[in-house]
């Protein structure tokens, strides 16, 4: 197989990253925009060692579940890579992938077998993203700002988008209709020049109220109050204006300084019962509706009755801990990032939540100091980044010997490792539950419970994995 050959292959699943996975002359070749159980013609675009890039010429045999993507703009887009099968669909092989990644992890009590329930949906699947992150660049001697193409750093414009809330696409159209009359430069990634990087918008879907940041590389943007007036008139929402200051050469969005231009500080945004107050550097959930739902499973799956104290690990601004909060005697929130816990801090005291406490540092660390002073772990609750949790973490949860443990997970891969880790630590995975916070995207979020299932001492006895990071 060389590049450039045209093929017919038969699409057998769909993996992790929302490509088809067929085979062909003894060599997996993935397929993006294909669906289980196609016959495709396609052409090589790309071969390595022990698989092969391609891409459809003609759909041959369409699956029945093929459907037209909502999107005029979805063959060059990078936002979502499934709306080209139907959203039903889309449950179902996200819950096959969760379940083949867990299918390795079985449980120490050999008449056990998880559950791995099927993907609780959001219906309609339509304007779900509170948040949006829109880059800055130059088309046809206009300023444009959009979402990045597929595999590049090319700006893909559309009127609206379908996954994001309206307003979103009205500020960034008066931004740019903005800088286009003021002629300011976008920022240019190959020589580092122009100002404007960034449009980032955050609605609070409970309140309306919005916040706009925009990313600069400098220290200003010219005609500043022009800016203000024109985005307070033309979009009544918006509560809050930041300018942020990054003029690293770097893909990360936000740099660590942002000033407040208009408005107030914070929006507030209310999940449940609770409020929660939303900085430019908070992390908040994109998708508020399914959010509540994945909160409230992780509230079920704790299994509190009052008694317990627990352990929120990256606990961020505190969302999952204030809802843990409502059923559990003590609730201890960690998280490395200060001005989190500081966010944290004061939505707890907006609640009147006096039995939480948020402590600012790393979670491997800061498990032990809290031994030290006396506090056990009925539950802990762990919602890490994409990379998952590493080895000292492991086994400084592992050593507090919690009764259970709920793991929330954006990253099948980086779960299931995890889960078999903590399967040698005592722990059996019970019940996952996937939750699709991105709809129309190739991602997977989930909830699980484990258990313990041996005391500290057993344990001891048992072979443990090496200490090598996973």
């Amino acid at each position: 197989m060389k590049k450039g050959d045209v093929i017919d292959l038969s699409i057998e699943a769909l993996n992790a990253r929302g490509q088809g996975v067929g085979r062909h002359a003894e060599r997996t070749v993935f397929v993006d925009r294909s669906i289980p159980e196609e016959r495709l013609q396609v052409e090589v675009v790309d071969v390595s060692a022990g698989y092969a890039r391609a891409r459809i010429i003609a759909v041959i045999q369409p699956s029945p579940h093929r459907t037209r993507p909502f999107c005029p703009v979805f063959q060059e887009c990078g936002g979502c890579s499934l709306q080209h099968i139907a959203y039903e669909r889309q449950l179902r092989l996200k819950t096959e992938i969760l379940r083949e990644k867990l299918s390795t992890v079985a449980s120490l009590e050999s008449s056990h077998t998880p559950v791995i329930h099927s993907a609780i949906g959001l219906f309609p699947p339509r304007r779900y993203r509170n948040k949006a992150q829109l880059p800055f660049g130059r088309r046809k001697g206009r300023v444009v700002c959009g979402l990045y193409a597929a595999a590049s750093h090319a700006i893909v414009t559309t009127p609206r988008c379908g996954i994001q809330q309206p307003v979103i696409d009205t500020i960034k159209d008066e931004v740019v209709r903005f800088v286009n009359d003021e002629g300011i430069e976008p920022f240019d990634e190959r020589t580092g020049s122009g100002l404007l990087r960034y449009l980032v918008v955050r609605m609070a879907a409970r309140t309306g109220e919005v916040m706009v940041t925009l990313v600069v590389n400098g220290e200003r943007i010219p005609a500043k109050d022009r800016l203000v007036r024109r985005l307070t008139t033309g979009v009544p929402e918006v509560k809050s204006i930041y300018l942020n200051i990054n003029p690293a050469r770097t893909n990360v969005v936000l740099g660590p300084c942002s000033e407040l231009i208009f408005g107030s500080p914070v929006i507030t945004d209310r999940l449940g019962a609770l409020a929660f107050e939303l900085s430019p550097h908070s992390f908040y959930q994109i998708n508020p509706r399914q959010t509540e739902r994945l909160y409230a499973k992780t509230l079920e799956l704790a299994r509190l009755t009052g008694r317990e104290t627990v352990i929120d690990l990256f606990c961020g601004i505190g969302t999952i801990s204030l809802f843990l909060a409502e059923r559990a005697r003590a609730v201890y929130g960690i998280e490395v990032v200060e001005r989190a816990v500081e966010d944290a801090r004061r939505n707890a005291a907006r609640g009147g939540l006096s039995h939480v406490e948020f402590i600012a540092g790393p979670a491997a660390s800061t498990l032990p100091a809290l031994e030290e002073r006396g506090i056990a772990a009925d539950v802990i609750v762990v919602d890490p980044p994409r990379k998952g949790c590493d080895i000292p973490l492991v086994n400084a949860m592992s050593a507090m010997s919690p009764q259970r443990i709920v793991y929330i997970s954006c990253n099948p891969n980086s779960l299931a490792r995890d889960l078999d880790i903590l399967r040698h630590r005592g722990y059996a995975l019970r019940e996952a539950w996937p939750v699709d916070m991105f709809p129309h995207t190739a991602h997977i979020e989930t909830v699980a419970r484990l258990e313990r299932i041996a005391s500290p001492n057993e344990r001891a006895h048992r072979p443990q994995p090496g200490a090598e990071s996973p």
